[in-house]
């Protein structure tokens, strides 16, 4: 139980009328005066988080349609191509991000994409993109080929295959694959940061606002972060067994 200790936390914060630093205990005065100015004030959480999920969720069905492909490939097709290519990703799954925010910054201004949802999409199709392909590729692997190999002798091709007998047996994968996808653009911070402007601000970006160079409005934060917490949890409750799937897979 003590995991939850920090959502009580956060919550008892959010709650918190006092405005006087707070420890363990209950406050004396509760109320939802945080929640009020966050939902119905002059700054509200509305835009940035319809922001955060139009983004995360293109970006998760981007990165789900282009690693299912790509994880195929690169399990079933044996070649030098293939093992440069996984190679690749691995390399990119390990280079930090802040490494390229300056050349994806510049570019992106030339290219007209800063403040725009589809910038911030492609962006974050790129970073998730070498997990998700290296995550479905295990996924493939532990699916025996003899199947495939059947429906190469009764006469199907290689599309029918993949949509007919690998991707249902695979769709534990693809939840697994984008719900994580789905959680890691939902939290992002650093590119937003470079990326985003006024129009297509995130909540990871709302939330960091409350802190300035005078004072930190922790409640209002607090209450924030609650709200911000609630769909990344009711993802994982939805897909946690798959999840575990995924981690069984990759012990493999």
């Amino acid at each position: 139980m003590w995991v939850f200790f920090p959502f009580y936390f956060l919550v008892i914060i959010s709650l918190n009328e006092t405005r006087l630093p707070l420890g363990l205990e209950i406050p004396e005065k509760i109320g939802l005066i945080a929640y009020s100015n966050i939902l119905f004030g002059k700054f509200t959480l509305w835009k940035p988080l319809f922001n955060s999920i139009i983004t995360s969720g293109l970006a998760t069905v981007g990165v789900i349609i282009i690693a299912v492909f790509c994880g195929y490939g690169i399990s079933r097709l044996k070649s030098r191509i293939t093992t440069t290519t996984q190679m690749s990703f691995f390399i990119l799954r390990i280079v930090p991000p802040i490494v390229l925010t300056i050349p994806i910054y510049l570019l992106f201004i030339n290219l007209k994409l800063w403040d725009t949802i589809l910038g911030l999409v492609l962006v974050l199709i790129a970073i998730n993109l070498p997990f998700a392909v290296l995550v479905m590729k295990a996924f493939y692997d532990s699916i025996p080929i003899a199947m495939e190999e059947a429906a190469w002798i009764d006469g199907a091709s290689i599309p029918q295959t993949l949509i007919k007998i690998v991707a249902p047996l695979s769709v534990q994968g693809v939840i697994a694959v984008g719900l994580i996808t789905f959680l890691q653009a939902y939290i992002e911070f650093l590119l937003p940061v470079v990326l985003a402007g006024k129009n297509t601000e995130t909540l990871t970006l709302f939330i960091g606002q409350f802190q300035t160079l005078h004072e930190t409005y922790i409640e209002e934060m607090a209450a924030a972060s609650v709200i911000a917490i609630i769909p990344m949890v009711s993802l994982y409750i939805f897909a946690q067994k798959y999840m575990r799937r995924m981690l069984i897979t990759g012990t493999h």
